[in-house]
């Protein structure tokens, strides 16, 4: 059944506005959703929130024909041509939605595939847990925007009716002929991706710690119970320093290398780092600190990278992203451009 522009429209941001309201899918600016009508690829514009869909328009509208073109001509660097003026850019991810045949597709961070696809064994992990589900490929990890986009139009051409592609120490993307299959499928992989919470064991807290509420350099120190696990609970706070590259966003947002001191005594690193930016210093037993920098699409972040860790189970090995890696998101450009508008 054809449907108008404006039906389907209509239907997407009720679903952008869903999931992006769901941390355990979206966190912050990050994700991304499009839909295709009459030669033209709608896509969330980078820096945008899902979870905003309903108050402000997130989309822009690009030429899907000259996409397409490029991509059969494995032209993934192609610059998406925009059809309508607009002072926004669109995702970093637009020809990777553009390859996909799917009418509707969802690039999410969603928690229960983060905590295998940041595993070692991931691919075994997957198999075991999606079982007779065998709709989905799993590609390695690559740097967002046409070195993401060219490995994915590989691992497609061997296996073209896939609906789901799990990105190694990424995401999934997800793609339907509407919102509802869509949804449907996210919840499929929610409900057999799931990991339990594991129970945080606290360890002692110390008088001065727990009335600690400042440090010098303009650090003052984080309000949320939930996320001060990270220092708190032993394994979490071994994870800091060889589990912290997960990720792009997190990286993008929280910085290289965690920030993370066994005692008050070894926290003297207070001045900002790449860039003038400040990331969250993390002194085990005290606290998380923070300065004025860190804004709520930060605190998404954190959010996600504690939800991902407390499901992680006792001594799993996890791949982190290498040096070269992280380089290559934090001088980009379109990075730059990302953080400075998901304030």
């Amino acid at each position: 059944m054809h449907m108008t522009r404006s039906l389907l429209h209509s239907k997407v941001m009720e679903f952008c506005t869903k999931i992006g309201r769901d941390p355990l899918l979206v966190q912050g600016a990050g994700g991304n959703v499009s839909y295709k009508h009459d030669g033209e690829l709608w896509i969330k514009a980078s820096g945008k929130w899902l979870a905003d869909a309903d108050k402000i328009d997130i989309f822009v509208p690009v030429d899907l024909n000259s996409l397409k073109d490029a991509i059969g001509r494995n032209e993934f660097e192609e610059a998406p041509r925009l059809t309508q003026p607009s002072s926004s850019r669109a995702s970093i991810e637009t020809m990777l939605h553009a390859l996909m045949p799917h009418r509707i597709v969802t690039h999410v961070h969603a928690i229960e595939a983060l905590v295998h696809l940041v595993s070692d064994d991931c691919e075994a992990r997957l198999a075991e847990r999606l079982g007779d589900f065998r709709d989905w490929v799993l590609v390695d990890y690559h740097k967002p925007g046409a070195p993401l986009a060219t490995a994915v139009s590989r691992k497609l051409a061997e296996a073209r009716d896939a609906s789901v592609v799990f990105l190694q120490n990424h995401g999934v993307v997800v793609g339907g002929h509407t919102t509802d299959e869509v949804s449907a499928l996210l919840g499929l992989l929610t409900a057999r991706l799931h990991s339990p919470v594991r129970q945080a064991a606290a360890i002692p807290v110390d008088k001065r710690a727990q009335e600690l509420r400042e440090l010098g350099g303009g650090y003052r120190r984080l309000q949320d119970s939930e996320l001060e696990q990270l220092v708190f609970d032993e394994e979490s706070y071994s994870r800091l320093s060889h589990s912290w590259a997960l990720y792009p966003d997190h990286v993008v947002f929280l910085g290289p290398h965690a920030l993370a001191y066994d005692s008050l005594q070894k926290s003297e690193l207070l001045q900002p780092i790449e860039n003038g930016r400040t990331y969250p210093i993390f002194i085990k037993g005290a606290g998380i600190f923070i300065t004025e920098a860190f804004n709520r699409a930060a605190h998404e972040q954190l959010r996600c990278y504690y939800d991902v860790v407390r499901r992680l189970p006792m001594g799993v090995q996890t791949r982190t992203l290498t040096v070269t890696d992280i380089a290559g998101l934090l001088n980009w450009d379109a990075e730059r451009y990302r953080i400075e508008n998901a304030k």
